[in-house]
């Protein structure tokens, strides 16, 4: 198990090096200065500004100085605000935005998610083929449409009726508990949908299983073993699905925390982008990317304990 671990560890440096290198190549492409505006500054101005940042030096060289601060825990400058480190704009100080409010916006859509996912997977399961087989088809029809609904659409549309209509919740902002309720909803929906079809077909077969069947000719309750026997096994795929589950929720955030002006990093994001702040934008990237892999590798360590065979 420990040679299992380093072996996927062994892979996450050169994951993320490649992650960095091609980012920052992207990000400095893009055509433009970033310290264009609509007053032309100063060529003395502007000269001073490009050796400030390193931009007069070639691409590798650049690239070499970001490499070097990034690995000393240093993010760089903002373009758009000169003199603020992007590492106090993405992990201000209280925990009142950036960085720590979409962790707890995705800690609690990927809890929503994962509970929700599983109770309508273990009713959709065993309702089918009963007397209450119409429960199953009703989930089935509700997890279509929210996996064809895409979150640009739900998204504005739970503001304008839940907020603007009925009055139900804020349209917007952060910092109570009714400001999380719209919002992680939302972003947890679709995958509450993915997780059910998903665990609901994987359920199906293990309780056709002969050991479930034994199971049953002991005279199990079905509780206790769907909870003891069936629920194990057929979490699997759903282990497996962890890793781009999350990826799924952080790149989603972006949409919802703009819809309800959240003041997250999805926010900066779009932010950094429009303002040409490419320093912020790469950050938040690398960010974006290391929780994902970070993720992946956790989900894959859980697999390898869950099932010995993957370990080999």
């Amino acid at each position: 198990m420990f040679s299992y671990i380093l072996r996927r560890l062994g892979g996450v440096i050169p994951t993320l090096f490649a992650v960095v290198l091609i980012s920052f190549l992207m990000v400095h492409m893009t055509p433009g200065d970033p310290f264009a505006t609509e007053r032309a500054l100063p060529p003395e101005v502007l000269k001073q500004l490009h050796h400030q940042y390193h931009l007069d030096l070639p691409l590798w060289q650049q690239f070499l100085y970001y490499l070097d601060d990034l690995i000393h825990g240093n993010l760089g400058y903002s373009l758009k605000y000169q003199g603020q480190s992007i590492n106090h704009l993405v992990f201000p100080t209280g925990s009142q935005g950036g960085f720590w409010v979409s962790v707890q916006l995705g800690t609690f859509s990927i809890i929503i998610a994962g509970i929700g996912g599983i109770i309508l997977d273990i009713f959709s399961a065993l309702t089918k083929d009963t007397l209450a087989d119409f429960i199953d088809h009703v989930i089935s029809v509700f997890c279509m449409l929210v996996i064809s609904t895409p979150i640009v659409v739900t998204a504005p549309l739970s503001v304008l009726v839940f907020a603007v209509f009925l009055h139900w919740f804020p349209a917007g902002g952060w910092g109570t508990l009714s400001d999380l309720v719209l919002p992680v909803i939302i972003l947890s929906l679709p995958y509450i949908a993915v997780i059910t079809q998903i665990a609901r077909s994987s359920l199906i077969e293990i309780m056709g299983s002969p050991f479930i069947r034994t199971a049953k000719a002991k005279g199990l309750s079905m509780p206790r073993l769907v909870w003891r026997h069936a629920l194990k096994p057929a979490m699997m795929p759903v282990v497996s699905l962890l890793g781009p589950t999350v990826a799924g929720i952080l790149t989603g955030s972006v949409v919802i925390e703009r819809v309800f002006t959240i003041p997250g990093i999805g926010i900066q994001m779009v932010q950094g982008a429009t303002n040409r702040d490419y320093n912020l934008v790469l950050a938040l990237v690398i960010i974006y990317s290391l929780l994902v892999i970070v993720f992946n590798l956790l989900v894959d360590i859980i697999y390898a304990f869950l099932d010995p065979k993957i370990r080999y």
